[in-house]
């Protein structure tokens, strides 16, 4: 029974850990994201500013 309890334990680590894991690449993937959306958006603003300037 132990050793059950120990290898459902062992199981349910990993799970979390590979859950963490996952969770902390999609954050990094939808903070890249924005990043680069607002890098468009600077570029956009920069673009329309140095047209008004013409």
């Amino acid at each position: 029974m132990t050793d059950s309890r120990s290898k459902t334990r062992e199981l349910l680590e990993q799970l979390a850990s590979t859950e963490y894991r996952r969770s902390m690449r999609a954050d990094q993937i939808f903070r890249t994201l924005r990043e680069e959306k607002d890098a468009e958006e600077r570029a956009a603003r920069a673009e329309q500013e140095r047209r008004q300037d013409d």
